[in-house]
């Protein structure tokens, strides 16, 4: 009897020891280290694992090069930080759980090297393009003109020039420089006609060749009268929408890392699966990836997390129904994708073999802008160059290419028959259609499923559903179309037929959201607004409010 006793605690003991190892055994060697982890902080290493079911405790092991692993540390938590490592060197790094007083086997091998004396890629100088020209009426029946632009930069740029002439194509005078995205010119005359220009500038005075040229007519003190008195009589109350500012990106406590800093933020993506938010940077050279408190995580480079590979200009991110992240580069035609822990899963060659029958310009190739993937995974790249849109299914294997003509006359040269100019932002409605920033034509464009025209959101003009420099496109969970004017302090809502519906105000209801200037935007399921301000070097992170106000603007 007792031996039956013994041998049935015997069985009973290797079972449990097999369920235990088994157990432990299925979080793919022991232990599966969290999204982003390990990863470098200065000279120390982040880790952060997911916990194992029944585990005691951990043990955390390293090697350098070829040295046997030896344990650093023994945490009860999921997590470790290895601090003061040498620079130049290369680390392995393994954990174990203790499940039952006994160690289980070690995690898969993750390798850091920390970094010696980083070399600075050096990016030339750019030619800015100027984006567009703003009339704006100033009290005492003034005027002043904004002027935008994009595409200025450099490892050693410090600002922008702005010439004005009165003669089309020369004299052209310095009026003035900024260091961001824009420039107002508050020194203009009634009845006269501008054109502007601007060079990008470094550190040591070089110069660009002029940009392209814009101009504007100042109205007359006649016209300024009639315009003034007919806005009062036509002024009707703006239904406006209150949202309320969160926070910012970067907070005050990573504003110290400069890898923390999305100086020249392009566009945002939100993942809320995994609590991710993904902003562009073109001077990180990538992506910076943030929780949805705004609190740094990590950053991703074409060569992955934490990677020295700078894309050349880091532009549009989405994120694919795998959770996959996709990565634009208006530097050359690929699309980088990563999985949601910054590891390199791929990449999409985007096919510029027939761009030239489209641009007369043997050096021009596919410069990709904003990437949108629909839910069942089929994904629109917007290309300015080609003047369209190249699409591709959810195997990322090319369909075709959408291109239109900037004018009546050159849209029949195409068989796509767009009229399209510039093609920037875009983003997928709630029915499959997808719609387009069209920068050039200061509207939406919204597509169906095979390219074809279905209706236009917006027009060219200041006031409510007009644009003059339309930036971001996002839509909320009902469908709604939120467009970003790139140089107006406002964010526009729309149906997705065209309807307006109304613009965001601040919390207080005064006044429009504090956001000198817009680009990528997205919206989350909680109705949380997120806004790319690119040369301002941050993200501003609103609540949208369940309410609408009724606001009259002023005439002036």
């Amino acid at each position: 009897m007792r031996l039956g006793y013994i041998v049935k605690s015997m069985l009973f003991a290797v079972v449990l020891g097999v369920f235990l190892a088994g157990s432990v055994s299925a979080f793919a060697g022991g232990v599966q280290f969290m999204g982003g982890y390990p990863k470098l902080d200065g000279k120390n290493v982040l880790m952060q694992w997911l916990p194992v079911p029944g585990a005691s405790g951990y043990k955390v092991y390293r090697s350098e090069g070829r040295m046997k692993a030896k344990v650093i540390g023994e945490p009860k938590v999921s997590r470790f930080i290895d601090k003061g490592l040498p620079a130049g060197k290369t680390m392995s790094y393994y954990v174990s759980a203790v499940v039952g007083g006994k160690e289980a086997a070690k995690s898969a091998a993750w390798s850091i090297t920390t970094a010696k004396v980083i070399k600075k890629v050096f990016i030339p100088l750019r030619t800015p393009r100027l984006a567009g020209l703003h009339l704006k009426q100033e009290p005492g029946d003034k005027y002043s003109v904004g002027i935008r632009w994009d595409n200025a930069a450099g490892t050693n740029f410090v600002g922008v020039n702005v010439y004005r002439s009165t003669v089309k194509g020369k004299d052209y005078a310095l009026i003035g420089s900024s260091s961001s995205d824009m420039y107002h010119d508050t020194n203009v005359k009634p009845g006269m006609t501008y054109y502007y220009v601007a060079t990008s500038v470094d550190s040591q005075f070089n110069e660009t060749k002029y940009s392209n040229m814009l101009s504007v007519s100042i109205p007359s003190p006649a016209k300024v009268v009639a315009e003034q008195k007919k806005a009062e009589e036509e002024a009707e109350p703006t239904p406006m929408r209150p949202a309320k500012l969160l926070f910012t990106i970067p907070d005050k406590d990573d504003a110290g890392n400069k890898d923390a800093n999305p100086y020249m933020a392009m566009d945002v993506a939100v993942d809320e699966a995994v609590g991710h938010i993904y902003v562009t940077s073109q001077m990180y050279g990538g992506v910076i990836v943030y929780d949805m408190n705004g609190k740094y995580q990590f950053g991703i480079r074409k060569d992955g997390v934490n990677g020295h590979e700078h894309f050349g200009t880091a532009m549009g991110v989405a994120v694919g129904r795998d959770g996959n992240i996709y990565v634009s580069d208006y530097s050359g035609p690929t699309i980088s994708i990563f999985d949601f822990t910054g590891k390199p899963v791929g990449t999409i060659k985007v096919d510029d073999s027939k761009i030239h029958q489209y641009v007369k310009d043997d050096r021009t190739y596919a410069r990709n802008h904003k990437i949108s993937i629909a839910a069942d995974g089929r994904i629109y790249i917007t290309d300015p160059v080609i003047n369209g849109i190249h699409v591709y299914d959810a195997d990322n294997r090319h369909l075709y290419d959408w291109v239109g003509g900037k004018s009546e006359k050159e849209k029949k040269i195409y068989h796509d028959k767009l009229l399209i100019n510039g093609p920037a932002y875009s983003a997928v409605l709630k029915n499959g259609d997808l719609a387009i920033v069209d920068s050039g034509m200061a509207r939406v464009e919204v597509l169906d499923r095979n390219g074809d025209l279905k209706n236009y959101i917006g027009e060219y003009g200041d006031g409510v559903g007009k644009f003059y420099f339309p930036s971001g496109v996002a839509v909320d969970t009902k469908g709604d179309v939120f467009v970003g004017l790139g140089m107006s302090p406002n964010i526009q809502v729309f149906s997705p037929e065209g309807k307006f519906l109304y613009a965001l105000c601040n919390e207080t209801k005064n006044g429009p959201l504090p956001i000198p200037a817009s680009n990528g935007i997205a919206i989350d399921s909680h109705d949380r607004l997120y806004v790319t301000e690119g040369l301002a070097g941050k993200v501003a992170v609103f609540q949208l409010q369940n309410e609408t106000v009724n606001v009259t603007p002023s005439a002036k």
